[in-house]
C-alpha cells in the first residue's frame, strides 16, 4: 500500500468528520471495502455512498441496519 494508487475508504458523520477509514491498494474494488465500514456504523438514518460502492448487497446491509441508502446508480 501507500503507493500512487492507494485508496482511502472513509466513513464520516453528518458533519463530515471521520469516524473510520480503511486503506487499500488501487487494484481493490471499492465494493469489497464498503460492507466493513457500514457494519461498524453505530446509528444512522441515511447512508450516503459514492456510486463506485453501489451493489445490491450493500443496499440490503444498509436497510438491515434500519437506514436508507442514498447511492447514485451506476451508468452501466
Amino acid at each position: 500500500m501507500a503507493g500512487n494508487t492507494t485508496k482511502i475508504h472513509m466513513a464520516v458523520d453528518a458533519c463530515g468528520l471521520p469516524i473510520n477509514f480503511l486503506l487499500t491498494g488501487g487494484e481493490v474494488h471499492d465494493c469489497k471495502e464498503a460492507p466493513q465500514l457500514v457494519a461498524e456504523l453505530l446509528n444512522a438514518d441515511y447512508v450516503v455512498v459514492d456510486k463506485g460502492y453501489d451493489s445490491e448487497g450493500l443496499r440490503a446491509q444498509i436497510r438491515n441496519k434500519g437506514a436508507t441508502a442514498i447511492i447514485p446508480s451506476k451508468s452501466n
